[in-house]
């Protein structure tokens, strides 16, 4: 294990700090050692559909405004107009799923098509969709903790292997959470408290960020409004991808995609046992978007009049590291990992119970005469 000693102690510490103590609020609600209050209230429920806000929602959205401008509002506008719509869409949905106890999009599709051949096509193709957005988690967290990281490094070689050590020490950490908060069918109350957690780490660290990029980058509304003037380009490139028709397109795929990816469909319904829930998360998530929206602009405006090194995909980390306000990089770091781990977790347990479900389960064939 002398290959872990290579990555910035610094990082390593932060990583495993947040990790302890994601652990630590798991068991503790796992084992109904909170108060009743907090273990039992729905708002604990509604930030845990925060889950939806991967690492590239946190990281790449950025750049998605520099690319498309305006039109990256489709992430949100899609995102949020789901739970808008939730008594037409996602309550019926709920009861549907409660009545006739089905755990996943598989078993919904099986109950709907009455052939288990549904839920194996089902699962496959969820297990496909998934991969790129599992490599993208992996990939944010590597990324991130070699850009905040001081150790320098000599050759491309050993830059690339430590690239890798990173990766391999997150899947662990994802693969164990998931496999002590995740196992079973019943409700994981430690799993929802702990995704509520992130919820809020990552919506802390986005707004602070952006605070800063306003107040210390920019000082102020007056200030970023003068920069603006200097730089028309900035705003010009906001409204030219709004003509194009793609970003219709966008809002759709936002839409669709944040019911039927198995993570926000594992924790809207089969974590879900309140049909209280989703009616506030109609509007608890578009709320929490919007607050999640409203420091983008600033910081990826922030990026570029500060010369940040990073690209800007990395601008939420890039901008405080530049300043060197060390304690905000930290945070920023922590709600990046954040997204990528709550991602991962509930991700890999529902794929694990579609996977069992569907495809090991039904190839089981009890022996004669076993009672």
């Amino acid at each position: 294990m002398h290959w872990i000693f290579n990555i910035d102690q610094t990082v390593l510490l932060a990583s495993v700090t947040y990790f302890g103590a994601l652990f630590v609020i798991a068991w503790l609600a796992e084992r109904q050692y909170l108060p009743d209050w907090l273990n039992d209230n729905p708002l604990v429920q509604v930030l845990s559909l925060g889950v939806f806000v991967s690492a590239w929602s946190f990281y790449g959205v950025v750049d998605l405004f520099n690319q498309y401008g305006y039109g990256a509002l489709s992430y949100y506008m899609g995102a949020g107009g789901l739970f808008v719509f939730a008594p037409m869409i996602l309550i019926p949905l709920f009861r549907l799923t409660r009545t006739y106890q089905l755990h996943s999009l598989a078993d919904l599709l099986v109950f709907r098509f009455r052939s288990p051949f549904a839920g194996v096509l089902a699962t496959f193709c969820m297990l496909l969709c998934a991969l790129p957005l599992f490599a993208l988690q992996i990939q944010a967290v590597a990324d991130t903790s070699l850009i905040v990281s001081s150790q320098p490094l000599t050759s491309a070689d050993e830059l690339f292997a430590q690239h890798d050590q990173l990766a391999i020490i997150f899947c662990v950490a994802a693969v164990l959470f998931a496999a002590v908060f995740g196992a079973g069918r019943e409700r994981h109350r430690g799993l929802i408290a702990a995704m509520a957690v992130e919820s809020v780490v990552k919506m802390v660290a986005l707004l602070a960020v952006g605070l800063f990029a306003l107040r210390h980058v920019f000082g102020g509304f007056h200030g970023l409004d003068k920069w603006l003037s200097l730089h028309p380009e900035q705003l010009e490139t906001l409204y030219k991808p709004v003509e194009n028709t793609s970003s219709h397109m966008l809002v759709m795929l936002f839409f669709t995609t944040a019911i039927v990816l198995p993570h926000m469909f594992h924790m809207g319904f089969a974590e879900n046992a309140r049909l209280r829930t989703l009616r506030q998360a109609s509007w608890g998530i578009p709320l929490y978007l919007l607050l999640l929206s409203l420091p983008v602009l600033p910081i990826l405006w922030a990026g570029f009049a500060g010369g940040t090194a990073v690209t800007p995909e990395y601008y939420t980390l890039g901008v405080p590291l530049a300043a060197g306000q060390t304690g905000l990089t930290a945070l920023a770091y922590i709600g990046g990992l954040s997204a990528a781990i709550g991602t991962t977790v509930v991700m890999a347990v529902a794929l694990s119970t579609m996977c069992l479900n569907h495809w090991l389960l039904p190839q089981y064939r009890p022996i004669a005469g076993m009672t």
